[in-house]
């Protein structure tokens, strides 16, 4: 239930442009009510061992699950 999280998405296309911090709802009516401590974007999609080192960075800064 609570402690850090980490999530990741990678947008290549139109999406890669609208993106929404704390907003789960197309619409505007669902947001997001705890802490967000980091946000890390990348111009390009990272490949999987690019993506386990941020992970492996992430856990040891801040802890938590992924």
């Amino acid at each position: 239930m609570g402690g850090p999280r980490q999530a990741v998405w990678s947008f290549s296309d139109r999406w890669a442009q609208h993106v929404r911090l704390g907003c789960f709802s197309p619409n505007y009516r669902s947001y997001f009510t705890g802490l967000i401590s980091e946000v890390l974007v990348y111009t390009r999609v990272l490949t999987q061992d690019e993506q386990d080192l941020v992970r492996a960075h992430l856990m040891a800064k801040w802890g938590g699950r992924g």
